[in-house]
């Protein structure tokens, strides 16, 4: 069987239950540059409006706080948890993140779970 990619960008991944595809990953420096770029002068735009919509110091305030904010968050979820938290596992972007975390989760429950069965009770 062929893993030929289909024309709708879906295909079933040995790994994964579902991968979707919406193009080739992007490698050239120069166009990393652009995207980022244009990433900077997409916020620049929208706080700007915001601002002209609502021009007060504590809205400009609560901006910047929110943006540090998920600035941390972002960089929580691809570089500590990459590196600290699980150093083997390598994000594709915030669900899957999302989803290894949560699968982290339900496996330290489950051991812990398991865990207690085995292990006597001391008070007894």
């Amino acid at each position: 069987m062929s893993m030929e990619q289909p024309e709708n960008g879906i295909h079933a991944d040995p790994d994964k239950n579902l991968h979707v595809s919406l193009g080739r990953d992007l490698t050239d420096p120069r166009w990393m540059l652009v995207k980022a770029a244009g990433f900077v002068i997409i916020g620049m735009a929208a706080c700007g409006l915001i601002l002209l919509a609502a021009p007060r110091w504590d809205i400009a305030a609560f901006l910047a706080l929110a943006i540090w904010a998920f600035a941390r968050a972002y960089y929580f979820a691809f570089y500590v948890i990459e590196h600290y938290v699980d150093p083997g596992y390598s994000y594709d972007g915030l669900i899957s993140a999302i989803g290894h975390l949560r699968k982290i989760r339900k496996d330290t429950i489950r051991n812990g779970t398991e865990r207690s069965r085995t292990t006597p009770n001391r008070l007894e």
